[in-house]
């Protein structure tokens, strides 16, 4: 709906609580006559290895396989001219297929200031360069080419106003979404559903003792 209505969203919840599971759904819901789904999978080092010029060109290298266009060429994502070589490209996506584009970045920890793993991502500005180029190709696409989603753990890459003194290019640039647990209802269907599987039955008190202990969290409750 954020994608219809041209606003970027974000979701955040635990791990194994579906994060994952919903972007593949969405992906697998939208109106491909309209849209292209592109999963960004933050975690991976083809993306996360590359520094945020890179990392720019890797993304819309993803658009152009999804789109079945040619692929840009990494050479021409200098850091001098990756935010132009990027919106060139998603610009020129939109217009040969007429769709809009949905980018999915998943695990955004990975890329995330003071949390990711690479060390240009967490000690550099690599996170505001990356997404100062993402916004500004956002605020200068005409209305319809691209929206972006950020899923993960905790929203702390839109919560802190600074990173090593530098503006936070998305800093409160949407309210962000949490995947809440289970109630006792859903944890009854799952339940009941997975033993019935096992020919196991459950008495009723279990439902609302599994979701009191485990908090909802569906991975927990199965294990």
């Amino acid at each position: 709906d954020k994608h219809k209505e041209n606003l970027n969203t974000g979701l955040f919840g635990l791990r194994k609580t579906g994060k994952t599971s919903i972007i593949y759904d969405v992906i697998r819901k939208i109106d491909k006559d309209e849209s292209l789904g592109i999963l960004v999978d933050c975690q991976n080092t083809s993306f996360n290895m590359r520094r945020w010029n890179q990392a720019l060109y890797y993304v819309a290298y993803l658009a152009s396989k999804e789109a079945k266009l040619d692929v840009p060429n990494e050479s021409d994502f200098t850091e001098v001219n990756a935010g132009v070589a990027f919106i060139e490209k998603i610009t020129k996506i939109h217009q040969e297929t007429g769709k809009s584009i949905l980018f999915l970045f998943d695990e955004i920890e990975n890329i995330t200031f003071e949390k990711s793993a690479v060390t240009h991502w967490r000690d550099g500005l690599d996170f505001v360069y990356f997404w100062q180029s993402i916004r500004s190709a956002y605020q200068n696409s005409p209305r319809g080419v691209f929206t972006f989603c950020i899923l993960g753990t905790n929203a702390k890459c839109i919560e802190e106003p600074l990173i090593q003194g530098a503006d936070n290019p998305i800093f409160n640039i949407f309210q962000p979404k949490y995947i809440p647990g289970f109630n006792v209802s859903q944890t009854r269907e799952m339940v009941r559903k997975l033993g019935r599987l096992m020919g196991i039955k459950f008495d009723e008190v279990i439902y609302s003792k599994l979701t009191e202990d485990y908090g909802g969290h569906p991975f927990l409750v199965r294990r």
